[in-house]
């Protein structure tokens, strides 16, 4: 028989959990704090003590972890209603429906790997064929670095409402700016040659 308490990766903060091993079968609950966690322990082992422990209805009663568009939703429902102005909240809705629900909708929250946050940002850099409606036809076109940078912030701030919320261990998305390429800024710039700036300067001192 054993119970044991601990976080699933060390130092992580919340959530703590609590394993259980007996018998030859397994089952984990995943509870808020330390202290908490060591009393649902507690608890655990006085039932295993008295027969009283079943792993059948305590697997059961385990919270399933919702698929990411279910919490993106109640995310706009909830935390977006109240935090966000209407133009803020419809640029969440347009990046979710077009571009990160396509891909991370039918995931578990629990089963995004930071991988998958950079697969997502370098294809979203890419150029890619896009139907354009008015036209009717399919179009190549590149989404700019800054909407790469909102489709990543976008991601980043609901991840870390299912990381308060305990749903996940740590943000995936957190610290992955840096893979969004930044936008040059002298393109379109067109400096002068040294004839037209000693020209220019000539002109200037005319004045």
């Amino acid at each position: 028989m054993g119970v044991t308490v601990r976080q699933k990766v060390k130092g992580r903060g919340k959530p703590w959990w609590v394993f259980v091993s007996h018998n030859g079968r397994r089952t984990s609950k995943r509870v808020g704090d330390k202290d908490s966690a060591e009393a649902v322990a507690g608890q655990i082992r006085a039932r295993l003590k008295l027969g009283e422990f079943d792993f059948d209805k305590e697997k059961k009663k385990q919270k399933k972890i919702p698929l990411f568009k279910h919490f993106a939703q109640g995310f706009m429902e909830t935390y977006s209603a109240m935090n966000h102005k209407p133009s803020t909240r419809e640029s969440y809705q347009s990046a979710l429906d077009n571009h990160i629900n396509p891909v991370f909708g039918d995931m578990p929250l629990d089963a995004i790997t930071r991988k998958d946050i950079k697969d997502f940002l370098n294809e979203k850099q890419k150029e890619q064929r896009v139907f354009d409606k008015k036209e009717k036809k399919f179009k190549k076109k590149r989404l700019s670095a800054a909407s790469v940078r909102n489709l990543r912030a976008y991601l980043s701030c609901i991840l870390s409402e299912a990381l308060d919320d305990e749903w996940i261990q740590s943000n995936p998305a957190s610290r992955t700016g840096k893979l969004i390429k930044k936008q040059d800024r002298a393109r379109g710039i067109n400096p002068f040659t040294w004839e037209e700036k000693s020209l220019f300067e000539g002109t200037v001192k005319k004045l």
